[in-house]
């Protein structure tokens, strides 16, 4: 089926994709092998240069063969709940990614390559062991969703509020004791920083008119009776106009 362009094999029993298939397949722009069995990739793997989109979720892959760095055309990758210690090098050469998934895996930290990826929009790394962010992500202008949630995080750079363009920041359940104002972010819609150390109540953020949910449950400021009736006043306020915060 030379002319296959999408290929849909989640939740089954594959143990690798051979590479004969690759062979025969080249003009493949979806693969979704997601929830099976597969350890390896085939070396020949950049025969799928039109490949846009791979999903590789809930495998048992730990690296990737030196030539994946060949498929330029990819666009979304997903290793959700895989055995990464870390994110491949190789993956920073894809630089038409848009979306890059490790959800779920042991990645220690995130490598300052990634600034090479410069058409990213989408960043999920939520339930690792990352312990700071790089100011290489920073440097993604595309860059409008970040998920960090569930990892051992204790700041956030201040240049994070020269990030005109992110929509979403989920930081929750971290280690996070301090944040910068990130009441002049542009784009900013959604917050999450429930469950982190934060000691005093972050008030700017109140500030930013963008923003339509703020988190903040689970952490360790502590309100006096009277900041608690301004607060909950305030909650009523915002709500009237859209804006959820939750405390």
């Amino acid at each position: 089926m030379s002319c296959l362009k999408e290929l849909k094999l989640n939740y089954n029993q594959l143990n690798n994709l051979k590479k004969t298939e690759i062979k025969r397949l080249k003009n493949l722009e979806s693969i979704q092998v997601g929830f099976n069995n597969i350890s390896t990739l085939p070396n020949n793997i950049e025969e799928l240069s039109k490949l846009k989109v791979l999903n590789l979720g809930k495998n048992n892959l730990h690296s990737v063969p030196k030539n994946f760095q060949l498929l330029d055309s990819l666009e979304h990758l997903i290793f959700y709940r895989n055995h990464f210690d870390s994110i491949p090098p190789e993956i920073f050469k894809l630089t038409s990614l848009k979306e890059l998934d490790f959800y779920h895996n042991n990645i220690k930290n995130i490598p300052d390559e990634i600034k090479n990826l410069k058409q990213l929009e989408q960043l999920y790394l939520a339930y690792n062991q990352i312990n700071n962010i790089p100011i290489s992500v920073i440097t993604l202008e595309s860059l409008m969703a970040i998920y960090l949630h569930h990892n051992f995080i204790i700041a956030v750079p201040n240049r994070i509020v020269e990030m005109q363009n992110l929509v979403f920041l989920d930081l929750g359940y971290n280690k996070i004791f301090e944040v910068p104002d990130m009441s002049g972010m542009p784009s900013l819609k959604e917050i999450d920083l429930q469950e982190n150390n934060l000691a005093e109540f972050p008030y700017e953020l109140l500030e930013n008119k963008n923003l339509t949910h703020i988190y903040l449950m689970g952490n360790t400021f502590v309100l006096t009776d009277a900041e608690k009736e301004e607060m909950e006043k305030r909650q009523k306020e915002l709500l009237e106009i859209g804006v959820r915060i939750y405390f």
